[in-house]
């Protein structure tokens, strides 16, 4: 699948597109992980989801630049 610049019509990038198939592994490979997310202490997961939310306003720049080509 190519992703494109609406207003230059540019391709920005090709991504491969999922398939039911890819789409049920990809599943599957969540639920396998649940148990050990599970298993970690709430405040780890929640030190996890902050480093997360660190790291997107860190490279917000970067990241609105991809969001606004795309759109």
């Amino acid at each position: 699948m190519q992703i494109i610049n609406p207003a230059t019509e540019d391709i920005i990038t090709e991504i491969e597109e999922d398939t039911k198939e890819s789409i049920a592994e990809k599943f599957r490979l969540l639920q396998d992980a649940q148990p050990a997310w599970q298993k970690i202490s709430l405040t780890k997961r929640i030190e996890i989801l902050m480093l997360f939310s660190d790291l997107l306003v860190q490279n917000i720049e970067h990241l609105g630049s991809i969001l606004t080509r795309e759109v």
